[in-house]
């Protein structure tokens, strides 16, 4: 089994395992991830210039990316601990396994390039590339279903309010 592999699978089953083991809604997770996301598209790049600017010994990438991508899903699971319980914990596995394969996806890429380098190096990555946009869009789909079903006000009606 080579290192990518491994990588691989540990970035796909800490959240599945992690979120299930700590009784975590994965729904809350999936979107602080994705918060997370916006965060290092736009900020990321001004915070690596103020590390940098005075420092000719850190490297142009320092991590900043990858802590501005997960911190908020950590942060986010660490306040949501204990919030799926009973079969909502085993429910709750489904939308940790779009949160896993979304991982994958976000996270991989933001990696030390030797690390990156031995995950697309596995055959499993060239799959999960291909199909990238149908994972994503998929695990974006199945998080709105369930958090709209979560909503406690959430009922359909029959007759719209003619205001």
């Amino acid at each position: 089994m080579s290192l990518g592999l491994i990588w691989l699978a540990i970035i796909l089953l800490i959240p599945v395992i992690g979120l299930y083991v700590l009784r975590v809604n994965a729904v809350p997770v999936y979107l602080a991830l994705c918060v997370g996301y916006v965060a290092m598209v736009f900020g990321a790049g001004n915070a690596n210039l103020l590390v940098t600017q005075g420092n000719r010994l850190l490297p142009a990438n320092t991590g900043i990316n990858l802590v501005f991508l997960v911190l908020p899903a950590i942060v986010t699971a660490v306040l949501s601990v204990g919030s799926a319980h009973g079969k909502k914990r085993i429910i709750n596995l489904v939308p940790s396994i779009a949160l896993g394969f979304s991982s994958v996806i976000l996270i991989t890429p933001q990696l030390p390039k030797a690390l990156a380098g031995s995950i697309y190096s596995t055959g499993y990555w060239s799959t999960i590339k291909s199909y990238e946009t149908t994972i994503m869009l998929f695990s974006s789909l199945i998080i709105l279903i369930f958090l709209w079903l979560s909503l406690k006000n959430f009922k359909p009606s029959k007759h719209r309010n003619k205001d």
